[in-house]
């Protein structure tokens, strides 16, 4: 498939590139948001102490545990008072844990990883956060591309920003499209959002290194537009707390994608 780009007059696509850019920061600067991360525990499954946890955590075949210390801690704004089971064994949450101003999130990457995510609004990323810098929108990077639904998904197990930690990529689709004569199939993931995992020639010099995702929407009609201009840093970009997955085998563009964010400031 040749690749077709989508037109509009460039300072509409420049005004909309930049209310796009506005929202992108003003959702990176929420107080529980991503910034705000500042301890990953993975727990054990003897009940444990861990720095800036209250308490003790574990978790078993049944969900992950929390025993009461002297600091209080909450879920659903009722003090938990006795040992209490907070998760489930998937690790899914039946309300919000919280001590003092922080929220504490259970992570489940896989069958054998639990762990104790801390979102603190009082975090040094988020207070010195002063915007993600972007190469300059450029309406040629808005390409085009062909969709080939998977006739189910594949689950795909790929490595992550934490280490010895894997993570399965649940892969819907291939978008293709074609740049200097050359086709490029890139795997399309579902999960938080539709999106293509990706690196490319920018990756570890201009942009960030392990990764950079592509928020996509495949159309009914067999097409996947893939504004790369809107290409943004995962959450282990700017936090080591964050456990992203890496690109699944083959996204890995040839040629440099000058478009979307760049790697954050002091990164």
């Amino acid at each position: 498939m040749n690749t077709t780009t989508t037109t509009l007059p460039d300072d509409t696509f420049a005004a909309h590139w930049r209310d796009w850019h506005s929202a992108r920061e003003d959702e990176l600067s929420q107080p529980l948001g991503w910034l705000s991360l500042t301890a990953l525990h993975w727990l054990v499954r003897e009940p444990s102490a861990y720095p800036d946890l209250p308490g003790k955590w574990w978790f078993d075949a049944h969900g992950v545990w929390f025993e009461p210390g002297d600091e209080p801690v909450k879920l659903d704004g009722a003090v938990l008072t006795s040992r209490a089971k907070v998760a489930a064994a998937d690790g899914t949450t039946d309300g919000i844990l919280t001590t003092g101003q922080r929220q504490l999130e259970i992570v489940a990457r896989g069958e054998g990883n639990r762990g104790v995510r801390v979102r603190d609004p009082l975090a040094r990323t988020l207070l010195e956060f002063t915007g993600v810098p972007a190469y300059t929108p450029d309406p040629a990077w808005r390409i085009t591309a062909r969709f080939t639904p998977l006739p189910e998904t594949r689950r795909v197990t790929v490595d992550s920003a934490a280490a010895g930690v894997q993570a399965v990529t649940r892969i819907i689709g291939h978008a293709s499209f074609t740049r200097d004569g050359q086709e490029h199939r890139l795997a399309v993931s579902s999960g938080h959002r539709t999106s293509i995992v990706f690196r490319d020639a920018t990756s570890g010099t201009e942009t960030f290194g392990l990764l950079r995702q592509l928020p996509v929407q495949p159309s009914d009609d067999g097409t996947v537009e893939l504004d790369f201009n809107r290409a943004i840093n995962p959450p282990c970009s700017f936090t080591p707390y964050g456990t992203c997955p890496f690109p699944p085998p083959g996204n890995v563009l040839p040629f440099a994608v000058t478009a979307g964010e760049k790697a954050p400031i002091g990164h």
